[in-house]
């Protein structure tokens, strides 16, 4: 009987390279025949697409989402995913089901009771300590969280930080560390011209990029003043991506001349657009203990990118960089990253390429992947 892995994403699933890289090295090592992607619907996106022969996005409708967020109305919602799941699934032997939020690991649960299917929480931050996650609604996530814990298999995350965190928090659970880094082997060939043809710039100019989710916590309004303030008429940046805040880059982008704005592109064309950028902005914000212990996706895209970096303190990513040299740690402020741009020469900018060069090799998929396919096995 065909073996069944089961993926549970609680948004609209388009580019997620974590996802997609999980599940083709899973096929790879023939832990399982076929990988069911369960996701949010939006009208844009058919209900069930083929990515290939042995992975499907089955796009669940459900009623409650057209709700307001609350307690009560997540609830609902979160019941109605866990019957919608099971039904969608009431014919398939599920020997592995992945939760990658805290949201859906209760459908991921009813999955181990009905199924008897291996629960993997596959958390792709600190689930209990996210940005926005407050009074009793951070109460009732770590309640939830202690509740289902015992039906957890394994948890995967992604930095040493968290593993910590959930180490001494669920002692004796284990808990693998699944970094986030691309698989250079899967990218298009890179081209350093595309970039900068694409936004209409000269090679002399210092090109920042930031690359990803245009969200609150992910410091772009204090990138857009320093972009704005800045005494540096070499330094221009590109923010590629889409998410809540692109009205505001957008708009910035039109009255700025430093400024340019892309929107996002394939996975397998991340590297090949990035590589053209001279430096990968990662000012992460210290707003929640999630995002202080984040080790996040564009990190390592730049680094695969061969980028030099500019992080704010956040202890992992410091402590890559300063094993690597390549990059420069900033303190988290408008003011820091304005004083930062106004002094960075192409000169100083030369060193931390050679730097950032030499750590491309460190870093890829391949390496981590031989890791997580160890839990199904």
């Amino acid at each position: 009987m065909t073996r069944s892995n089961v993926h549970i994403y609680p948004s609209v699933f388009k580019y997620e390279s974590r996802m997609l890289k999980e599940t083709q090295s899973i096929l790879d090592a023939n832990l399982c025949d076929k990988v069911i992607i369960l996701a949010s619907y939006a009208d844009e996106l058919p209900e069930v697409e083929a990515i290939d022969g042995n992975r499907t996005v089955v796009r669940l409708r459900l009623f409650f989402s057209r709700f307001p967020k609350n307690l009560v109305t997540e609830s609902f919602k979160f019941t109605e995913l866990m019957i919608r799941s099971l039904w969608a699934l009431r014919r398939v032997r599920v020997t592995h089901v992945n939760a990658h939020s805290l949201s859906v690991l209760p459908t991921a649960v009813l999955f181990r009771l009905f199924k008897r299917a291996r629960v993997i929480y596959d958390a792709h931050e600190l689930e209990t300590e996210r940005w926005g996650l407050t009074g009793a609604r951070k109460r009732v996530s770590k309640l939830m969280e202690r509740t289902l814990m015992p039906f957890v298999s394994t948890i995967v995350v992604v930095g040493p930080s968290i593993a910590n965190w959930y180490r001494q928090h669920y002692p004796g659970k284990p808990v693998f560390v699944v970094r986030n880094i691309p698989h250079i082997a899967s990218q298009r060939s890179q081209d350093p011209t595309v970039l900068r043809k694409h936004i209409g710039v000269s090679d002399s100019v210092i090109l920042l990029i930031y690359q990803g989710l245009f969200a609150e916590g992910r410091g772009i309004a204090m990138m857009l003043a320093a972009l704005r303030n800045t005494e540096n008429a070499n330094v221009h940046c590109v923010f590629m991506g889409n998410g809540p805040l692109e009205p505001a880059i957008a708009q910035e982008a039109e009255q700025a001349r430093n400024v340019h704005l892309i929107p996002p592109v394939a996975p397998d064309e991340v590297l090949a657009y990035s590589c053209g950028a001279d430096v990968g902005l990662c000012m992460i914000e210290d707003c929640c203990l999630s995002y202080h212990l984040s080790l996040p996706n564009k990190f390592f895209e730049y680094i695969s990118a061969g980028l030099p970096l500019i992080i704010s303190p956040c202890p992992d990513q410091e402590e890559i960089v300063a094993a690597c040299g390549n990059g420069w740690i900033v303190s988290e402020s408008e003011s820091g990253l304005t004083e930062f741009l106004d002094q960075l020469t192409r000169e100083e900018l030369q060193g931390k390429k050679i730097a950032a060069s030499k750590s491309r090799s460190r870093f890829d998929w391949d390496k981590d992947a031989r890791k997580y396919v160890k839990i199904f096995q």
